[in-house]
């Protein structure tokens, strides 16, 4: 027995060991092939002579490796790094360039700069418009839910659940706080940029309302869940009530987005795997959250307070 449990645990670390490098060579493998495009741009776009192109893939090949290099490193500073050798990397390129040559290759990354502040500024309007569709359609549409909840709720119980609404309001106020100054700080470095900390996301699901609850009130935390759970059939029922309306405003938005996809100015294999990439996601998501998000559904909705009226439309923010 102790013997096929262990060829199973070896088995397990294998798989998982072919798996990250199968990953590892998918990435630079994208990467090389984003990398020869844009070298087929220039090449074109510069009119670039025989000699120059030679000493243009030479110079690529020497910083893909340097690149490779400090990607896989335990640099604590890697992040300056990378920019430090993107701008060598500029240097050394622009260096066998005409001056005209090198004036259009500005001109190249001024514009790509500008399509990206394009598309950056065009995703923040289409989550402004989101945030607002919850707020001025999808929260009446739960509160109402909510205030025919309450009259299924004992008394003993909207008390404790008044008292956990304090709790989890104080939460999330501690959880804003915290972000603002990370961000702050992150500004003052010069880091406001920065996608990754350390390989995560900052504060991507560590500020989430349930998740402190579950570490920093385990008490809270634990009344919370029972009571949720008493509730859980009537919550389901009244979701169960508006899930087509949902769907339908779900439906409208994926629309929206595939609309907004149609118009932009890229090539349609670019759009096909902007839909496969989005699609993947979406599934990693879901697979990821699929027992949790529910859970915390339904412990936002039975702290939904149904009569009071929030500026920003949402009591907690926790999926």
């Amino acid at each position: 027995m102790k013997i096929q449990k262990l060829k199973v645990l070896v088995f397990t670390l294998v798989a998982c060991l072919a798996f990250s490098n199968f990953t590892f060579c998918q990435v630079e493998e994208q990467r090389g092939k984003r990398g020869g495009k844009n070298l087929s741009a220039m090449k074109q776009e510069l009119n670039l002579t025989a000699e120059q192109e030679r000493e243009l893939e030479a110079i690529n090949k020497t910083y893909k490796a340097k690149f490779q290099e400090l990607r896989q490193s335990e640099s604590e500073d890697k992040w300056a790094e990378l920019k430090a050798l993107k701008a060598e990397h500029h240097a050394a390129t622009t260096a066998i360039l005409t001056p005209e040559q090198a004036e259009k290759l500005e001109k190249r990354k001024i514009i790509r700069a500008e399509k990206r502040d394009e598309y950056r500024q065009a995703s923040k309007e289409r989550r402004k418009e989101a945030k607002k569709d919850f707020k001025d359609k999808t929260m009446p549409l739960l509160k109402a839910q909510r205030k025919k909840l309450d009259a299924d709720i004992t008394v003993r119980d909207k008390k404790e659940i008044d008292r956990l609404r304090k709790v989890a309001k104080d939460i999330k106020a501690t959880c804003k706080a915290e972000k603002e100054a990370f961000k702050k700080e992150r500004k003052e470095n010069g880091e406001d940029h920065k996608r990754f900390v350390d390989g995560k996301r900052p504060f991507k699901g560590k500020d989430k309302v349930f998740y402190k609850m579950k570490t920093e009130n385990p008490d809270e935390f634990k009344s919370l869940s029972s009571l949720t759970k008493k509730y859980e059939s009537k919550i389901r029922a009244l979701h169960e009530e508006i899930e087509p309306q949902l769907e339908q405003w779900k439906a409208e938005k994926k629309e929206a987005w595939q609309k907004h996809l149609e118009e932009k100015d890229i090539s349609a294999e670019k759009k096909a795997k902007i839909r496969e990439k989005m699609a993947q996601k979406k599934e990693a998501r879901e697979k990821k959250y699929a027992d949790k998000k529910g859970a915390f559904k339904a412990m936002s909705f039975l702290l939904l307070n149904p009569n009071e009226v929030s500026p920003q439309g949402r009591e907690l923010k926790n999926n």
